[in-house]
């Protein structure tokens, strides 16, 4: 962290006239806390393996200070809590760590140099004893199953210290649903000095805030121990699709996530996406056999592969069908007229669906019959006649040559239908149902008026339309933003909602202020049915009270009216408030209790007071995304009330503003940016007013290094690496540089780190293969990146044994043995064994060679081999984890093994 006069640069700058005004940084968001619910056994105690639903997913301290006091100067605020990462992907069963950090507007060198190092180490035991954890569902909720998914519990409870929790994945998470875990610190606190002059947490008792809260997102990966199609309809038909991963494959254990590869072994019959959908080409069943073309098999199936090797097969059936050759959209299953249009209202008797059904036809020959017999011709022919509606299956006779008959044959279509609407917005189509997906209903979606066509597509490809016209006939209109009764003050503006039931109806309205009747107060002549002469209301509603009022006339009528066709009823609304006059005699700026500046009226404007300016000038606090600062009005008190400020954002996206009628408004920085806010109100019956500029500054809430593992080899001569760090969006923040390892800088300074993140290794440093060092970017708010550097021996070559033979792979083919080579059935899998080799190729004079296992040193302690890692150059035919090669798809694939300085070899895959 950075001292308060070390941020200036990152200053959010309120100008006022001759004044800046500026505040405190923040790098977590001061949010109020959710309800939790503590489990002692997780503090404190042993990890719990068991799936005791009582358990909550939260950690909490139990000792934490409770003093109060009021922030004095030269104190340190807390402003924030900060998690060393944002995201974790893991895996089931691999425990890592997680660390928070409690932030506040002084960097640690100052602590130690006001209280002493000893004073400042039992400083941090405190602070790192008021940070609470809870795990949470993707939703945020907090319920008793979360810890059967992502175990919590603090890393070092028997030391009072719960800055760092360690998590236990047990279930793999959803994909798009990740765990979240949060770490809170409730209350306001600041570093205060305590009556004996050494360091307490105190607690502010005035503006205070619920907390601070920082979160990290969490991917757990769980790997499939088998897998099935459970409930898969035997037999298909063709232009029909199936969703198999989603509607058939079982996985065990159910919470698996791992990547599924799918394959078809005869894309003529059948097709399927990487997603696992599959579309049906071509028939190759009778109904008891697969079919033959040209001699070809038409056999298919449809492989689902896991990441390791898990394989389940669907056997695929495909029927030809009875496709419908036409389609149309009816009121119901007995009605005949095609429909065509029809209308949702939203404003009335809550009518904003309707049911409709999809009727199919198709042209099937069937013999004509008469009283039970076949209608023949004097030849005995059979007439014939077509049956058109078969969606629901349908009796036709087919007839038979041979006897002279008509043999009685169930039919019917066996296309699906597909719905869409091709504007969602204006009306959606749910409640689908039927054997053939006839059925659905049309819902007017709520967010829109307007139409919206709803097709209904067979799977062989005919369609029918229908247009839902949507309105919003307007129920109810009420004036919103004031209430009955309120009171506004001379010289405010108050923008006023026309709140329409619903809200999506799109009919125009009429603003007006009721005209009154009146006796000035001079005693002049009463004024009948004139304007009110306080107020005006423009066409958008911003009412407006004049700087000077009338003092005969203290309320204000406000209608709204509907603009309706001539001989309809309008709906309409209307409000009347209270107006009364005011006068400010002054303006003051606060930082919480601190005054930032004072100002009163001059003319149109204002000016600073004089003694305080000079403070105001020089004045200068750091202010991040989320600090708040409140403007103050003082009024005469002659007048019957306290006088209202207007206060206004010219970008609201950048800096916001709240005000509370009553003299007091809340300036809200929200984004990086600048924006400029108005401040105006009545003087002396006239309207004056300031401005101030905000320049908003994006604190640093991540980092990202660009090389998060870098190698360098251990040549003897000097050596050296760069890091640089991405700052997530609109940060600028300085980055602080450090490096700890084997030979730390501050030991050797022939092994240094630079301010811009370039490391360098001196010649005589003492460097040595097998040293591993740290690197850690800090930025001002206290986020952390963090990379390794390793050093290796050079490696002169790289090999990848059989585990099984301890030999390298061979794979004959025909009568040719093929080295770095192995056959690999689908869904099996061999586990690789590489080696580096760090001495000579023991030819000529050349040393012998020197093979050891990647990352470890060999026998004499003397060499550090690099570490290796793997690539496929052909994806979804398989699959590494760890070692270990698992077969999930067909063909032929070639796997390189290279080490991390450079070296490689490579592997072929055959079929």
């Amino acid at each position: 962290m950075r001292s308060v006069k070390k941020l200036l640069k990152k200053a959010m700058v309120f100008t006022l006239t001759a004044a800046m005004l500026v505040g405190t940084p923040l790098t977590a968001s001061a949010a109020p806390l959710n309800s939790v619910y503590s489990i002692g056994d997780h503090w404190g105690g042993q990890w719990d393996e068991g799936d005791d639903s009582s358990h909550t997913g939260t950690v909490t301290n139990t000792a934490t200070t409770t003093q109060s006091g009021v922030l004095k100067d030269n104190e340190t605020k807390i402003i924030g809590i900060a998690l060393d990462r944002t995201h974790l992907d893991m895996e089931k069963g691999v425990q890592e760590e997680l660390t928070a950090t409690i932030l506040y507007d002084a960097d640690d060198k100052e602590l130690v140099d006001k209280y002493g190092v000893e004073k400042t180490e039992e400083l941090q035991k405190v602070l790192a004893n008021m940070i609470r954890w809870e795990v949470q569902n993707s939703n945020g909720k907090v319920d008793g199953n979360t810890n059967k998914t992502l175990s919590i519990r603090v890393a070092k409870p028997d030391k009072g210290d719960a800055s760092t929790v360690i998590l236990n994945p047990r279930k793999g998470t959803t994909i798009g649903k990740d765990m979240i875990v949060k770490a809170y610190l409730e209350g306001s606190w600041y570093i205060g000095v305590g009556a004996d002059g050494n360091p307490e947490v105190k607690e502010l008792e005035t503006n205070k805030t619920d907390g601070y809260s920082a979160e990290a997102t969490v991917f757990i990966k769980e790997y499939s121990d088998s897998l099935s199609f459970v409930g898969a309809p035997e037999v298909t038909y063709v232009k029909h699709t199936l969703d198999l991963n989603n509607d058939y494959l079982k996985r065990i254990p159910e919470t698996a996530n791992d990547n599924i590869t799918w394959t078809s072994t005869n894309t003529k019959i059948a097709t399927v996406t990487a997603t696992g959908v599959v579309t049906f080409k071509k028939a190759n069943w009778t109904g008891s056999a697969y079919t033959q073309t040209k001699g070809v098999d038409d056999k298919c199936e449809i492989k689902a592969v896991s990441e390791k090797g898990k394989t389940a097969t669907y056997q695929v059936k495909v029927e030809q069908g009875v496709a419908a050759n036409k389609v149309v959209i009816l009121e119901s299953a007995s009605a005949t007229a095609p429909l065509k249009t029809f209308d949702l209202d939203l404003g009335t008797n809550g009518l904003d669906s309707k049911s409709v059904v999809a009727k199919m036809y198709a042209n099937v020959k069937s013999v004509k019959m008469k009283d039970g017999q076949p209608d023949t011709d004097a030849k005995g022919n059979p007439k014939y006649e077509t049956l058109k509606d078969l969606t629901n299956g349908d009796t036709y006779y087919k007839w038979d040559s041979a006897q002279k008959k008509a043999v009685a044959t169930t039919l019917r279509i066996t296309d699906v239908i597909t719905w869409t609407t091709n504007k969602a917005t204006i009306a959606t189509v749910n409640d689908i149902s039927g054997e053939n997906k006839e059925n659905a209903t049309i819902t007017a979606a709520g967010q829109a008026i307007g139409k919206a066509t709803i097709t209904a597509k067979a799977s062989g490809g005919k369609n029918a339309k229908v247009v839902a016209n949507v309105k919003a006939t307007l129920g109810s209109l009420k004036i919103g933003n004031i209430n009955p009764g309120d009171t506004l003050y001379s010289g405010q503006s108050v923008q006023l909602d026309a709140i329409k039931t619903p809200a999506a109806n799109k009919d125009g309205v009429t603003w007006s202020i009721e005209k009154v009747t009146y006796t000035p107060a001079a005693g002049g002549k009463e004024k009948k049915n004139v304007n009110n002469p306080n107020a005006t209301i423009n066409n958008k509603g911003v009412l407006t009270i004049k700087p000077k009022l009338e003092a005969a006339v203290t309320e204000v009528k406000v209608n709204l009216v509907q603009k309706v066709k001539k001989g309809e009823t309008p709906k309409s609304d209307s409000v009347t408030i209270t107006v009364k006059q005011s006068n400010i005699t002054g303006i003051t700026v606060k930082d919480g209790n601190d005054i930032i500046a004072t100002l009163a009226p001059k003319g149109k404007g204002f000016k600073a007071n004089e003694g305080i300016s000079k403070q105001v000038n020089t004045r200068s606090l750091s202010v991040p995304v989320g600090k708040n600062y409140t403007v103050e009005a003082t009024a005469d008190a002659a007048y019957d009330a306290k006088s209202t400020l207007n206060v206004t954002s010219n970008k609201p996206k950048v800096a916001t503003v709240t005000y509370d009628k009553n003299g007091t408004a809340r300036v809200k920085a929200i984004e990086k940016g600048s924006a400029t806010i108005t401040v105006s109100g009545v003087a002396n019956n006239k309207v004056v007013k300031t401005t101030f500029k905000v320049d908003v500054k994006q604190p640093v809430t991540s980092l990202t290094m660009n090389k998060p593992y870098v190698v360098l080899k251990d040549t003897g001569k000097a050596l050296s690496a760069s890091f640089s760090v991405k700052q997530n969006k609109n940060a600028e923040e300085t980055i602080t540089w450090s490096m700890e390892g084997t030979k730390s800088g501050d030991k050797n300074t022939k092994i240094e780190i630079t301010n811009k993140g370039k490391v360098t290794f001196g010649k005589d440093s003492g460097y040595k293969a097998g040293d591993k060092y740290i690197v850690t970017a800090k930025s001002q708010s206290g986020v952390t990146a963090t990379a390794t550097i390793e050093i290796v021996s050079p490696s002169t070559a790289v090999q990848v044994l059989n585990k099984e033979t301890n030999e390298i792979f061979t794979y004959q083919k025909g009568t040719k043995k093929i080295q770095n080579a192995t056959q690999l059935e689908l869904g099996k899998s061999i586990e690789l064994v590489p080696q580096v080799n760090v001495g000579g190729t023991g030819k000529g004079k050349s040393p012998d060679p020197d093979w050891i296992t990647p990352s470890t040193k060999n026998e004499n302690n003397t060499k550090y081999a690099a570490g290796v890692t793997y690539s496929v150059n052909k994806k979804g035919i398989v699959q590494i984890v760890g070692n270990t090669v698992y077969r999930v798809g067909n063909g032929k694939a070639v796997i390189t093994i290279k080490t991390t300085d450079g070296k490689s070899c490579k592997l072929t895959i055959e079929q």
